[in-house]
């Protein structure tokens, strides 16, 4: 079903454009039938009204498929992008730490981008421009052949670069996109982990990286922007060579009265339709050729393995016990809110990862609903459980649309409220265009909306991990006021600050890697981390 609509999706492109481009091409012969007629003084009124029509009628159905192209090459963008918002959000979390935070950014902003490009202009100018290639050679024929070979002999000139383009050019791109997610990964986690980058002296090594990185994507774009360009000059000449030519053979058959003025005024008009698909060759080429590597990413991602899952399916979750070599860690059910203490590197990573299925060798057993994490189908799993991330994904669009991504969403009233206030802050409050190239949001403000669109899922499990870690005390405590609300969820939160808790909140601490959690009250582990 999807192959079908993806066909004829490419079938209403074609036709439109060929509609528009074999109308196009019949306006330099009326031009030439209407130069005949001034000079003949015979149906310049008939010639003139015709034209016009033509140019009318052309101009109005080249809006139309624009538009439809556009609209086409917009709603293939939306339907792989929350296809990729399904998979990111609801399935797959982190997909064993093949994708970093650079790459994710490359799948939502870059590659959907290349594949809306490439339905919404790059196609369509190719059939357009491959018609009135063809279109244009064969009015040329009808008008005189030796012309048509004069034309011609200049666009053979063309055809020489192209065997320095293909494999070596589609290297470049896929260096560029490599570089630069590795890029945009690099700052953005330098963004989210200042604390630890100056706690551990880390900016100079940083810096180095972003120094090699940003070298090779300046050597990758380089190579592709040259290929763009590196014959903008050279059309040039041949735009000069190929109507010079053609005027001197042209002006000799209108002396010999093989050919009419009129005649030569269509060839010269239809010389630009002959040259131009040569002309806008090499930048096409990239276009595809970015278009197709973004598509193999994106399915590639799409068709990504997760880890190993087992084969059965779950009800809602009601309970959650955790073991840790087979000892009792606790025993989670709805309402119950636990923290998560520890230094860097103690382990809450560890625990959070695989509580969301996605580390399964480990010292930790989580149980769910009686029955083991390693039976249960990820996907059924994950589906249950929404996850706030320190390093979070911002999707290209509106505040509105990262926090509901789905028909499903939904948030209570004081939540909504709150959002609603919230997002004042913004130049368009929810309907503020965010992520790469549009509004920048600060760490906490994307934490904010991650919060959200977890809250929104309105799964019985939360997973959170130090989401105020970038937040100002106020809106820490009303945020708190809100999660604390939702009395039939369970909640694992990993702590930033300890200053949050009380003496009564129930707490997992960490003393270190390999050693076993502690679990009580606030109070008592307080002693213990004391020691």
């Amino acid at each position: 079903m999807r192959s079908r609509k993806k066909i004829l999706t490419i079938a209403i492109i074609t036709v439109a454009s060929v509609i528009v481009a074999g109308l196009t091409v019949q306006i330099p012969k009326l031009m030439g039938q209407l130069t005949d007629a001034f000079l003949h003084n015979k149906q310049v009124e008939y010639f003139f009204m015709i034209l016009l029509v033509f140019l009318v009628v052309t101009k109005v159905l080249a809006l139309m498929s624009e538009y439809l192209t556009e609209r086409i090459g917009c709603q293939y963008a939306q339907k792989i992008r929350q296809l990729l918002i399904e998979k990111y959000f609801t399935i797959n979390y982190d997909d064993n730490l093949k994708y970093k935070n650079g790459e994710y950014r490359q799948l939502f902003t870059n590659d959907i981008n290349n594949l809306q490009l490439l339905f919404s202009q790059t196609l369509p100018t190719c059939v357009q421009q491959v018609t009135m290639f063809f279109g244009a050679i064969y009015l040329l024929l009808g008008i005189n052949h030796w012309l048509l070979l004069c034309v011609l002999f200049t666009t053979i000139i063309y055809i020489f670069p192209f065997k320095f383009f293909g494999t070596k050019q589609q290297r470049s791109i896929r260096k560029l996109r490599k570089t630069q997610a590795a890029l945009q990964g690099l700052v953005a986690n330098s963004s989210d982990n200042k604390t630890e980058i100056y706690q551990y002296d880390n900016i100079n090594f940083f810096s180095q990286i972003y120094h090699r990185l940003q070298q090779k994507w300046g050597q990758a774009f380089l190579q592709i922007d040259v290929s763009k360009n590196l014959f903008k000059t050279f059309p040039r000449t041949l735009d000069a060579l190929a109507p010079a030519l053609a005027l001197l053979v042209g002006g000799v058959m209108i002396i010999r009265q093989q050919i009419s003025l009129g005649q030569l005024v269509s060839v010269m008009g239809l010389i630009t339709y002959i040259n131009a698909p040569f002309k806008a060759f090499f930048s096409i080429l990239v276009d595809i050729q970015q278009a197709l590597v973004s598509k193999r990413s994106i399915e590639a991602y799409l068709n990504s393995a997760d880890v190993a899952t087992g084969v059965k399916e779950i009800s809602k979750i009601t309970e959650i016990t955790i073991f840790y070599d087979s000892q009792l860690v606790v025993q989670a059910l709805p309402g119950m809110h636990i923290y998560l203490l520890g230094k860097t590197g103690s382990g809450k990573t560890t625990f959070l990862r695989g509580l969301c299925a996605e580390q399964v060798y480990s010292k930790y057993q989580y149980v769910f609903n009686n029955c083991l994490s390693t039976q249960i189908k990820n996907e059924a799993l994950k589906k249950q459980l929404a996850l706030v991330a320190q390093q979070t994904v911002i999707i290209l669009g509106t505040i509105r649309e990262n926090i509901f991504f789905n028909n499903a969403s939904q948030l209570s009233r004081p939540e909504t409220l709150f959002v609603n206030q919230w997002a004042q802050r913004f130049p368009a409050g929810l309907n503020t265009q965010v992520g790469p190239g549009a509004y920048q949001l600060s760490g906490g403000e994307r934490q904010v909306i991650c919060l959200f669109r977890a809250l929104a899922q309105a799964t019985p499990v939360l997973v959170l991990d130090e989401i105020t870690a970038s937040l100002d005390p106020e809106t820490t405590k009303q945020i708190r006021s809100l999660i604390n609300t939702h009395q039939e969820v369970i909640i694992f939160e990993a702590l930033h600050r300890t200053e949050e808790l009380s003496l009564d909140d129930k707490v997992i601490f960490f003393p270190g890697l390999d050693d076993p959690p502690l679990v009580g009250k606030y109070e008592s582990i307080a002693q213990e981390m004391d020691k």
